[in-house]
């Protein structure tokens, strides 16, 4: 296993409590960024004016080329995740009709905004997991805590803390036989807890939860320093990958304190580099979009002004990672409407 995935292995432990806490471990604490740097004072004014700035763009443009429009069928499709008629049928009449592909584009891009925010919605509720576990309630297992491996017993699955993120659910929580205390499991793997006292480093299951959203990911190298699974997921599209990611209980996966060396969270890449759906589960999983990296900038000031992508697209390396302008634009508007939602 590389550098990064010992780092995140022994972040991950220390997740999972020790023999010596009288409790449960208490809950990763909120949002670093939210405590230190006050949210962006960006408010309603920003959706009012880049909604204006992407309509009248729209309304005014005389032609769209075959490949603008293609993708913004391709985003339409993306957004049919929660069922819009109003899409659907726009993206069926569209067919033949060349010399309309504005009216066209005018007409569907605002309800592919909503129906983005709709799925936020939707999946904020994050149901509890249906995949099956290893064990049940009652079975005696070996947890992973302070000592190594020690004997314990489930007494809940799926198990939520107050104060975590609203995606967070760990599998196991677990009473540890020689002090009482009460741990959980982040996940289902044999790191964590075990039917034998020994020692797993190498499980597979681990090992596939730490490659998640890096696997093929040569994105990532375009964020300053070394990026999170979460960032990396992010960069690659690795829409499903970001979603089992941000289920885990660890802090090195919730979205609002998860760093690179400039300060910008999973939802500074997603708003950047236009990755539209990325934004929509970051969003439901508690990203606040107002939080500011280091140089001041939230991610909804990066949508306002797209300061962002303009200095992504200034760099050739990095301007080929860009989402087409239609998603850009579906991106930062989606960010700045959840941001004035926040403000109201």
């Amino acid at each position: 296993m590389g550098k990064k995935s010992r780092r995140g292995k022994k972040a991950a432990k220390g997740g999972s409590g020790s023999s010596s806490a009288p409790k449960n471990p208490p809950a990763p604490p909120k949002s670093a960024a939210a405590s230190s740097a006050a949210p962006s004072s960006a408010g309603k004014v920003i959706v009012a004016t880049w909604e204006e700035a992407v309509m009248e763009k729209l309304e005014h443009r005389k032609g769209i080329t075959d490949e603008e429009f293609k993708s913004l069928m391709y985003l339409g499709q993306t957004a049919l995740m929660v069922e819009d008629e109003v899409i659907q049928k726009t993206i069926e009449d569209t067919k033949g009709h060349d010399g309309k592909k504005a009216a066209y584009a005018a007409a569907i891009f605002p309800r592919i905004v909503e129906a983005g925010l709709a799925h936020v919605e939707a999946l904020s509720k994050w149901p509890e997991p249906t995949r099956q576990l290893r064990f049940k309630v009652g079975d005696r297992v070996y947890a992973r805590a302070s000592q190594g491996m020690e004997a314990a017993t489930v007494i809940k699955l799926w198990y939520r803390e107050d104060g975590w993120p609203p995606s967070w659910s760990a599998p196991y929580q677990m009473k540890l036989e020689a002090t009482g205390a009460l741990i959980y499991a982040p996940a289902d793997s044999s790191v964590w807890v075990s039917d034998s006292p020994d020692e797993n480093e190498d499980d597979a299951e681990y090992n596939r939860i730490m490659s998640l959203g890096l696997v093929g990911s040569r994105d990532r190298s375009n964020v300053r320093g070394e990026p999170s699974q979460l960032h990396a997921a992010c960069m690659s599209r690795q829409f499903g990958d970001l979603q089992e990611l941000l289920r885990i209980p660890n802090p090195q996966y919730d979205p609002n304190i998860d760093f690179t060396v400039d300060g910008d969270t999973p939802l500074h890449i997603a708003v950047t580099f236009g990755r539209f759906l990325c934004a929509i589960v970051l969003l439901a999983a508690g990203a606040d979009p107002r939080i500011s990296n280091k140089k001041g900038l939230a991610a909804v000031s990066f949508a306002a002004s797209r300061e962002g992508h303009k200095m992504r697209m200034s760099d050739a390396s990095a301007s080929r990672f860009c989402g087409s302008t239609w998603e850009l634009d579906a991106t930062a508007l989606l960010i700045a409407r959840v941001a004035d939602h926040m403000n109201a």
